[in-house]
């Protein structure tokens, strides 16, 4: 997702959650955008018609690296700090 104009760049994950039956899988710049914040808005304004929200994360070699949004508990740890994601964007560049 690389829309940047005004709230526009909330179009693209409201339409990716209406498709999803489940589940969301995010590996973005997690510097680009709040994706947490702008999630757990659209959530709470009825534009993800999902009964309950629950953000998890997946590391790569030991630091997060995508963030996954779920209808369910899934075994993965549980998003309680998006700026683990962001910090975790230096470490992930530094790598390239």
């Amino acid at each position: 997702m690389h829309i940047q104009a005004d709230n526009s760049h909330l179009v693209a994950p409201s339409n990716m959650f209406k498709m999803a039956e489940r589940a969301v899988v995010l590996m973005e710049n997690f510097k680009q955008h709040p994706f947490m914040t702008d999630i757990l808005r659209l959530h709470t304004e009825g534009m993800i018609d999902w009964p309950e929200m629950k953000l998890f994360f997946r590391r790569h070699n030991g630091k997060p690296h995508i963030l996954i949004a779920s209808k369910d508990d899934l075994p993965f740890e549980p998003l309680t700090d998006y700026a683990m994601l962001v910090d975790a964007m230096e470490w992930h560049q530094g790598q390239r």
